[in-house]
């Protein structure tokens, strides 16, 4: 079964059934396409990375196309989505898709302002550790604001991560919490090196109240480990976002 024809099946089952419509789309930027047609039905898109140039058009191939390595996302619904890039060695991107029944158009805020997500600045600073207990990863805090509680897609993701240590293998962590809460956690293998670079992501539905803080937070599993978030060709990019759904 092709990927489009499985994407089109999870939309048509998820359409209707609440936050866990999402589905992410993961590209190799390393293989050029022209205008490549995705023939699915949207409710927005939210790009969670994009380490090279690609170029969108939505409702039809005509037009400029937005460079999703600068548009982070569009808020309304659309019928198909065609993409172009030139091949780029070593970029690629991920594109989470909403269904309809899950618009992402910007409910109405205080004084008129658009307020769908809250996101925080994506890291360019380098970041590490070496604490075998949880520590905040540098910038990756969010607080719900006023009047602004209810369901939100949390999504935190960081691109070069790495891990130095020794032995054949070994693993880190990442979490999210909700004040002291923990919403989610996720336990990342590396194997057979000392110097290993990784993507890292995670995400979780979540019920927020006005005033909740929302942070990231990491560890390493073993002593004589460090976990890095560093630039290696590209800005050590992370960042910590509230998509705000209902």
């Amino acid at each position: 079964m092709s990927f489009l024809k499985t994407l089109k099946e999870w939309f048509g089952e998820l359409r209707g059934k609440g936050p866990a419509a999402a589905v992410a789309l993961t590209l190799d930027l390393g293989v050029a396409r022209d205008n490549k047609p995705f023939n699915v039905e949207c409710g927005g898109l939210f790009v969670e990375y994009c380490t090279g140039d690609l170029y969108a058009r939505v409702n039809g191939p005509n037009g400029d196309g937005m460079n999703l390595k600068y548009i982070k996302k569009i808020l309304y619904p659309f019928s198909g989505l065609y993409l172009t890039n030139t091949a780029q060695a070593g970029a690629s991107a991920r594109l989470l898709l909403l269904p309809t029944g899950m618009d992402a158009d910007p409910p109405a805020a205080a004084g008129g302002a658009g307020a769908l997500d809250y996101q925080s600045v994506a890291g360019t600073t380098d970041a590490s550790t070496s604490s075998q207990t949880y520590v905040d990863v540098p910038e990756m805090s969010l607080t719900v604001p006023s009047g602004k509680g209810g369901t939100y897609l949390v999504l935190f993701t960081m691109f070069n991560v790495r891990l130095t240590y020794t032995g054949l293998m070994s693993s880190a962590f990442m979490r999210l919490l909700r004040n002291a809460a923990v919403l989610a956690e996720a336990e990342c293998a590396y194997y057979y090196s000392l110097f290993s670079h990784n993507y890292w992501t995670i995400h979780v539905f979540a019920s927020l109240a006005a005033g909740d803080v929302v942070k990231a937070q990491w560890r390493c599993a073993d002593p004589d480990s460090t976990l890095f978030n560093d630039v290696v060709s590209e800005t050590a990019l992370r960042r910590l976002s509230l998509l705000k759904i209902a």
